[in-house]
């Protein structure tokens, strides 16, 4: 599982991230994602009370939940989760 800080950004309908130190970044189709939640906790990891976005995402069938702390700060990580939402439709 990749895991570590790096950068992310939405384009053409996609979450793109891209962990430091890797040459390829992890590609989320908005349109395959039918969950967008935020939490405290993921995949067995506390974020020292950041917001934690969770994506629940489909893919071949397969039902998967991607983490990510997009910010710190709580009404950032809102519209940041409103932008996603409005994106995946």
């Amino acid at each position: 599982m990749a895991r570590g800080i790096g950068e992310y950004w939405v384009d053409g309908g996609s979450l793109f991230f891209l962990r430091y130190l890797t040459a390829n970044p992890i590609v989320i189709p908005l349109h395959d994602v039918v969950e967008v939640k935020v939490g405290r906790w993921h995949s067995g990891r506390w974020a020292v009370g950041k917001p934690i976005v969770k994506l629940v995402w489909m893919k071949e069938a397969v039902r998967l939940s991607s983490g990510f702390i997009l910010s710190a700060d709580r009404s950032e990580t809102e519209k940041l989760v409103a932008e996603l939402r409005l994106q995946g439709k």
